[in-house]
């Protein structure tokens, strides 16, 4: 674990540094877009979905769920 504490770091500053203001939830796109690259560069199947059909989710801010998986 203790090998792996720079890239999380480095995560986590990179997470930071998104201003995902909430509300009214701005740069929640940037962040799930993050996270996904992320994923995928460490070999996971990534798929990316809009939080269709819930309140929050709307046109100007939208909600973004982002699911990873690896075999």
């Amino acid at each position: 674990m203790q090998a792996l504490e720079p890239e999380i770091v480095d995560f986590t500053r990179r997470l930071i540094r998104v201003p995902t203001v909430n509300p009214p939830g701005e740069g929640y796109v940037e962040c799930a877009e993050l996270i996904a690259d992320t994923l995928s560069r460490l070999g996971f199947q990534v798929r990316s979905q809009p939080a269709e059909g819930m309140p929050q989710h709307t046109a100007r801010h939208p909600r973004v769920n982002v699911v990873g998986v690896r075999e």
